[in-house]
């Protein structure tokens, strides 16, 4: 009588540090999809609304261009993100399922939004991430302005930390 037991060296077992993971990122993809999709929500005016902001853009581009590039690619900026997070969640389901296509996907579309927002918004915004707002000449930026670049240079360090962690732990992976 044969045994019908499982090649191990075929269908790898899913590491428990790889599932934390990947449910972590689970979350964290569902909350975005949900503050993305709300965003595109919000970006979509009515006739009287879009004046009004056409109005606040224009003066805002003689204090600050770089926000009002953000202003008027709102929707645009939060439809990317929306299709870059769901890409993001299928390389997270496709590594769950111990695939390393998924880890490319992922990494993919994690960190181009950061390249496409900055292509929306100018070079000043990479600038002013790199100097954190603090050289000289950047102090008229406000407390407001620095602590956002803070806290999207902790998302980028975090989307590399993943990167890096899901490389790390996805072994013996199966072919596509």
């Amino acid at each position: 009588m044969e045994q019908n037991t499982p090649d191990l060296h075929l269908n790898p077992q899913r590491s428990q540090t790889l599932t934390v993971l990947c449910v972590l990122s689970f979350i964290a993809s569902a909350i975005m999809i949900v503050v993305f999709a709300m965003g595109i929500n919000k970006a979509i005016l009515s006739p009287e609304e879009a004046a009004q902001q056409q109005q606040m853009v224009n003066m805002m581009k003689i204090f600050n261009p770089e926000a009002a590039r953000s202003i008027e690619n709102g929707l645009l900026m939060n439809v990317f993100q929306l299709v870059a997070q769901l890409l993001s969640l299928v390389g997270v389901v496709m590594m769950f399922k111990m695939k390393k296509t998924g880890l490319y996907i992922y990494a993919a579309f994690e960190l181009i939004p950061y390249l496409f927002i900055l292509f929306l918004t100018g070079t000043e915004g990479l600038k002013l991430l790199i100097s954190l707002g603090l050289e000289s000449g950047m102090e008229d930026r406000g407390l407001l302005n620095n602590i956002f670049y803070i806290v999207t240079l902790c998302f980028v360090l975090t989307d590399v930390l993943f990167i890096f962690l899901y490389s790390t732990n996805l072994k013996n992976p199966k072919k596509p």
